[in-house]
């Protein structure tokens, strides 16, 4: 296993199979429920190459929900995910940070058959000792750039962002690390089932969605095409590609969108009938749900 993991990381394929696995696993939404309802954390999985995998979902506080629609607060969100995200890359360690408003964010690295595969993010935490020093170091930066009344706004979701003992950070963060192994592990073994044995009826599906996406409407047709069962079918898929038939094609469209995007001159609109979907406002509501972002700012950021 271990030499068949190097041998695909070293094109790519090993270290994307592992993020499409973790992104997908039932784990990984399991641990996103817990830790949202228990501890008020959102959690979200970023790969190797820093680029999103998918949206970070709920947002327990006041604060991190307006910033996620503020450019000016959200650029600053940003460059602390990038700056956590590196030393964690760099050190291959646990480590955590204060963004711009003080509150806290952990990066914990998942490792897959001893590779860096992706890296867990946790957060974002506010606690008691930075609730003044936050603000004030925020507004200084903001006050010039933001109407008198916009600032207010911000504030008040500050104050409203119900601020966590030390203690209890540090015993969080702890069991954050405990959360990525458990999923690296899970990760592991549907990647070494994947690996060692693909039935047919799974080769066939794949080719079947990589040669017409665009004709795709359901997974029941390609079951149809197949001649065999749904249920049959996405049991064997779930159980040899770690994803539902549903999930896999959905995957697979916003693969084949991103691919295409990389073409500077293809319209959006394009893109999205080629990958597949009914329509272009289907096409940049499941994009944003998947990557966190729309399809013109995911091609600005990572394509540019």
């Amino acid at each position: 296993m271990t030499n068949e993991f190097r041998q695909s990381a070293k094109s790519g394929t090993g270290v994307e199979a592992c993020c499409r696995i973790l992104q997908y696993s039932q784990s990984f939404k399991q641990y996103q429920l817990l830790f949202y309802k228990t501890h008020g954390l959102s959690l979200r999985l970023l790969p190797v190459s820093g680029r999103p995998l998918a949206a970070e979902g709920r947002i327990p506080n006041p604060f991190c929900r307006m910033a996620a629609g503020d450019s000016i607060l959200a650029a600053g969100c940003e460059k602390t995910r990038r700056r956590l995200q590196q030393h964690v890359r760099d050190d291959g360690k646990a480590y955590h940070c204060r963004c711009h408003a003080g509150l806290t964010e952990a990066g914990i690295p998942i490792f897959v058959e001893g590779r860096h595969v992706a890296t867990l993010l946790a957060g974002r935490v506010l606690d008691r000792a930075s609730m003044e020093w936050g603000w004030a170091k925020l507004e200084r930066r903001l006050e010039d750039r933001v109407p008198g009344l916009k600032l207010k706004r911000i504030r008040l979701a500050f104050e409203k962002t119900a601020p966590v003992d030390p203690k209890k950070i540090g015993l969080l963060f702890q069991l954050l690390e405990f959360t990525a192994q458990h999923l690296a592990a899970d990760a592991g073994k549907s990647l070494f089932r994947s690996m060692n044995k693909e039935p047919e009826l799974v080769r066939r599906v794949k080719e079947l969605v990589a040669a017409g996406l665009e004709n795709i409407s359901s997974a029941s047709q390609i079951a149809e095409k197949l001649h065999c069962c749904g249920d049959h079918l996405t049991r064997v898929l779930k159980k040899h590609a770690g994803l539902t038939l549903t999930e896999f094609i959905a995957l697979s469209r916003i693969e084949k969108a991103k691919e295409l995007m990389a073409a500077p001159g293809m319209k959006i609109a394009t893109v999205a009938f080629q990958a597949g979907y009914g329509s272009l406002s289907q096409f940049n509501r499941v994009f944003k749900k998947a990557t966190g972002f729309p399809p013109t700012v995911w091609r600005s950021r990572f394509l540019s």
